[in-house]
């Protein structure tokens, strides 16, 4: 485009520069709006935070340690039994085990079941070996003639 007189141009330079101020306005009001949206967002952030520290504090107050029932060991270097309360569980190798120092110093184990993730693959296990089983077929004999 050009200009054919210095008028025009001046004119075409003044809207083109309030094409211009319109477009920063509207970005200046998009930032505006997320600058709040995120002041809210950090609000609610920092509620829920502290209702999150305040439901942890409650149930900390309300939970009490669970008293360890007695189990009985087998110290098997004075190869006597012994009474414990104080012990850790452990699994090892899909089994649960209580594990409680002797009064020999050793450690002693005692077993205490298994857990649901062995249960679960031996069930799968023996229902897997049941399929192929039954999907064995007898071999088939075939007699064969032959003809003179």
């Amino acid at each position: 485009m050009t200009a054919e007189t210095l008028r025009q141009l001046e004119d075409n330079v003044a809207m083109s520069f309030g094409y211009a101020k319109k477009d920063i306005m509207a970005v200046n009001d998009s930032v505006n709006d997320l600058h709040e949206q995120i002041q809210h967002l950090s609000m609610n952030n920092a509620m829920l935070v502290d209702k999150i520290l305040t439901l942890e504090r409650n149930l900390s107050t309300k939970t009490k340690p669970i008293a360890k029932e007695e189990l009985e060991f087998y110290d098997v270097k004075s190869k006597e039994k012994f009474k414990s309360s104080e012990y850790t569980v452990k699994n090892i190798k899909g089994r649960k085990f209580a594990i409680a120092k002797s009064p020999s110093g050793s450690k002693s184990y005692r077993i205490l079941g298994s857990t649901k993730k062995a249960a679960k693959k031996k069930n799968t296990v023996t229902k897997k070996s049941t399929k192929k089983t039954a999907s064995s077929k007898p071999k088939r004999i075939i007699k064969e003639t032959t003809v003179f």
